[in-house]
């Protein structure tokens, strides 16, 4: 029986990274996945809403990740700005179990690589209230930045001051 009965499917979309492993492809592409989704760098994005399956494979052709999702935001291509990031917010609505604990492998790398990182702020005793920095890690994750996104919004930043 196809377990996609009932459910629209307007596209197929997949992607195959440059990535010669799986732990390369962790260690290179983990700031651009969460829970909820995957940021898909392409410079033809597929439209808003968008409901789509989906499948990544490293560059051999070994699958990654493969499910299906929706597209929640649109980052166009600017050819007068080639290194700004472009692409699409895929959110996860179904994946495999494999891909599941790709996902939680990439997400447990990106939380050590975050614990090495210097605080940005200094760290206050009383949690019982957000901070400004919780505040903006959420804001970030609502708005789809990646790490690098972010670590070059705060390089300018610092810049300017």
């Amino acid at each position: 029986m196809d377990s996609r009965a009932g459910r629209r499917i307007d596209a197929v979309l997949r992607v195959r990274v440059k990535y010669p492993d799986v732990d390369t492809f962790i260690s290179k592409y983990s700031s651009n996945i969460s829970r909820g989704g995957i940021f898909v760098v392409t410079r033809t994005p597929e439209p808003l809403g968008t409901r789509l399956e989906f499948e990544f494979r490293l560059a051999a052709g070994e699958p990654l990740i493969r499910g299906e999702g929706e597209i929640t935001w649109v980052k166009p291509y600017h050819a007068d700005r080639p290194g700004e990031a472009h692409g699409m917010g895929l959110r996860f609505t179904r994946f495999d179990e494999p891909s599941r604990q790709l996902i939680e492998r990439a997400l447990a790398y990106k939380a050590r690589r975050a614990q090495r990182r210097p605080p940005l702020a200094p760290v206050f005793e009383d949690r019982s209230a957000p901070t400004a920095s919780d505040s903006l890690d959420r804001l970030a994750t609502e708005c789809g930045l990646t790490d690098t996104r972010l670590d070059e919004a705060f390089r300018r930043l610092r810049l300017q001051s």
